[in-house]
This record gives structure tokens, sequence and C-alpha cells, in this order.
């Protein structure tokens, strides 16, 4: 899924919120599209560190082959 889709889903399902804004700020947030080792990748192959991964993820990364 690309970010534009991402958009489309979100105009169409979400509730606007009159404190927060449309969004919220989710908006201007990263989607992330997918997740190797210790990194989360977004649309557009910004990698960053994967500090909030569960348990499992942290002990063993994210799509380990052995494990995959």
């Amino acid at each position: 899924m690309d970010t534009k889709a991402a958009k489309a889903i979100v105009e169409r399902w979400m509730i606007s919120d009159a404190e927060r804004g449309l969004y919220g700020g989710l908006e201007n947030r990263p989607i992330i599209e997918r997740a190797e080792g210790i990194e989360v990748i977004d649309t557009t192959g910004k990698r960053y560190l994967d500090f909030g991964s569960g348990q499992m993820a942290a002990a063993l990364g994210h799509n380990h082959p052995r494990y995959v």
C-alpha cells in the first residue's frame, strides 16, 4: 500500500476531532510499510529503528529468515 492509498482510507473512515485537528497529527506521520531486522520502513523507503516492537520482534527481529 502506498501513501496515497493509505490517505484515501483515512479520508473515508477516520472521524474528525475538533480539538486535535482533522486527524490529530496523524496525517503528518510516516506510514510504515514493512519491517526488517530491527528497522521499520515507511512508504518512502526511510528506515527507522523499531523501539516499539513486541517482545518476540525485540528478541528475534522482524522477518528473520530462520523463522519466516
